[in-house]
């Protein structure tokens, strides 16, 4: 268990094949007692070396340290629909270099009208740090992960810097603890399974499952490790109300995608996930439970307060030889990130308008009751999308070297009708996501992969783009044709 649960980090932050063979001797984000494997039969050091495969241990110390990464060179191409040319220049991430299909510009869309966009970048590069040490409660884990997504200060936009040589700053992706039963620290979601993701050289080009966008939580974990490989485990997740308003000034001027943040609000209660798992000889299966307090407290702003709730089945199959085939499929309301491609459009949506339609301006200044702001806005009503996803994907190994992945998946959003009405908030309201990725990676030496693949994404909104196109009029809908390579030279 412990060594599928490290397989899941390095699927969802990286180069998903460089990464499951780097990482394979990371800390269990879901903490399992018992003997570590990789570790020597005392728990000790083994002698002139680390107690887990590729560590050294500290002089005069038990602490066993492993340092790795990878170098990762990946050029982008875009045939059509050119999200790079939209995304560089206002995404402060390294997902300005990841499949984002919010972004994808809709047909009749000047963007539109943008092909063949290439686009080099080295973002995804990472090191980490590894360290393990036996105690009298078992063996004490901790990791850290950092790559080059940061955002430099001093630069207006991504693309002011992604550019230049030498702007590209370090930040924290993963940093978490274990002892036994208990995990702490940024992690990846407990709603996130990588062992039901299957290999991609884009990092997060799976649709219909949470994947690399939105995984990384600060967390509180608990995981219990039963008998013939049943595992149960409970977090608390950082929570942050998201979603979408329909009229201004209820959320400090916001008319579209709003968090709390944005809002200068508080969140009081984390989001409470729950995942049971068996693990056998064939592959595995898991079932994930999701609650989350999507409320909004903010100065003099009416409170906004809806419970929202997931539910999320996955697996994956052992077939012929090292082939395997998975699959996933999500359930719920109010899901928002925890289906990271759609993120606020599946979160709370709010119709901060009067009965009248003019927006909802409250009191202004001073401390302002609950009382007072229900009389000044009483129209205000929130509810939820209801998210359906899916996902099936199939690994075939051709030699010991090489192999090849296809993935098909969807996500779909039923917007509720009478929260979200004014057109141009629509637009810009995603309904629809279906994609397919195909691809070919060869592993010549085990610290070296090369891959290419093939990703098409469609984008649908809730309503149609209101603007003078190109001859074909205007759609609701946009769609991408990729084609992306990578290198990555593993440490």
């Amino acid at each position: 268990m412990k060594n599928v649960t490290k397989l899941n980090a390095a699927m969802a932050l990286g180069s998903l094949t460089a990464a499951a063979a780097l990482l394979v001797g990371m800390p269990v984000a879901n903490a399992q007692t018992g003997p570590d494997p990789d570790s020597s039969v005392s728990g000790q050091a083994v002698p002139g070396g680390g107690s887990f495969p590729g560590s050294f241990l500290v002089p005069g110390t038990n602490t066993s340290i492993k340092i790795g990464g990878f170098a990762k060179g990946a050029l982008i191409y875009d045939a059509s629909g050119t999200e790079t040319n939209g995304n560089n220049g206002t995404v402060p991430s390294f997902e300005a270099n990841n499949v984002v299909p919010g972004v994808i510009p809709l047909n009749g869309s000047a963007n539109h009208q943008l092909h063949g966009s290439t686009h080099i970048t080295a973002r995804q590069s990472q090191f980490n740090f590894d360290a393990r040490t036996p105690t009298a409660w078992g063996e004490l884990d901790t990791y850290i992960a950092v790559d080059f997504g940061g955002r430099e200060m001093g630069f207006a936009t991504q693309a002011s810097f992604d550019n230049r040589s030498d702007p590209a700053p370090a930040r924290m992706l993963l940093a978490y603890g274990t002892l036994g039963p208990i995990m702490a620290g940024q992690t990846l979601s407990l709603f996130f399974d990588g062992d039901a993701v299957a290999e991609t050289v884009d990092p997060t080009a799976s649709i219909g499952v949470m994947n690399g966008n939105n995984n990384r939580f600060p967390t509180i974990r608990y995981t219990y490790a039963g008998a013939g490989g049943l595992s149960l485990a409970v977090a608390a997740e950082e929570p942050i109300t998201e979603g979408v308003a329909n009229g201004a000034n209820l959320f400090n001027g916001t008319s579209s995608n709003f968090d709390t943040a944005a809002a200068g609000g508080v969140n009081r209660v984390p989001n409470f996930v729950v995942r049971g798992r068996v693990d056998q000889g064939w592959g595995h299966a898991a079932l994930t439970g999701l609650v989350r307090d999507m409320e909004l407290i903010a100065p003099n702003t009416q409170r906004v307060n809806k419970v929202g709730w997931g539910v999320e089945l996955t697996g994956h199959l052992n077939t012929f030889g090292k082939d395997t085939l998975r699959a996933q499929a999500m359930y719920g309301k109010g899901i928002g990130s925890y289906m990271s491609n759609m993120g606020q459009n599946a979160g709370l949506e709010v119709d901060s308008t009067n009965a009248n339609g003019t927006p909802c301006t409250a009191v202004v200044g001073g401390v302002v009751t609950s009382a007072q702001l229900a009389a000044a806005c009483p129209g205000v009503r929130e509810d939820f999308a209801q998210a359906i996803g899916g996902y099936l994907a199939y690994t075939h190994w051709w030699t010991g070297e090489l192999r090849s992945t296809l993935n098909a998946g969807v996500e779909h959003l039923n917007h509720p009708s009478n929260i979200i009405t004014a057109n141009v908030t629509q637009n810009g309201l995603d309904k629809t996501h279906i994609g397919a990725v195909l691809n070919l990676i060869w592993s010549p030496v085990p610290q070296v992969d090369f891959g290419i693949e093939y990703i098409w994404v469609q984008r649908v909104t809730q309503a149609t783009l209101n603007t003078a196109g190109p001859p074909g009029g205007n759609t609701n809908k946009g769609y991408m044709n990729r084609l992306e390579t990578m290198a990555v030279f593993k440490f």
